[in-house]
């Protein structure tokens, strides 16, 4: 990737191993794809993806984020209905 003290910014995200790496962690897996807490989860933590060699797992929280949203949904929907 580079060293901002070495190379400017723009080199850095344009070089082709950052867009790889970027293009990698974009995939999401099936599973993430059709949950309805996407737009707020993002698919869980890159980095937590990315260390388990298989950026298209499911992130290791996905189970208690999905009850936490369902919960909070819950409470607020009474006050925006």
């Amino acid at each position: 990737m580079g060293n901002i003290l070495e190379r400017n910014l723009y080199d850095i995200v344009y070089d082709s191993v950052s867009q790889d790496i970027y293009n990698q962690m974009s995939e999401i897996n099936e599973k993430c794809q059709n949950c309805k807490w996407l737009k707020f989860c993002g698919s869980g933590c890159a980095y937590q993806r990315w260390i388990t060699g298989d950026v298209k797992s499911e992130y290791y929280a996905c189970k208690m984020r999905r009850e936490l949203f369902e919960y909070v949904a819950e409470k607020v929907k009474p006050h925006i209905s």
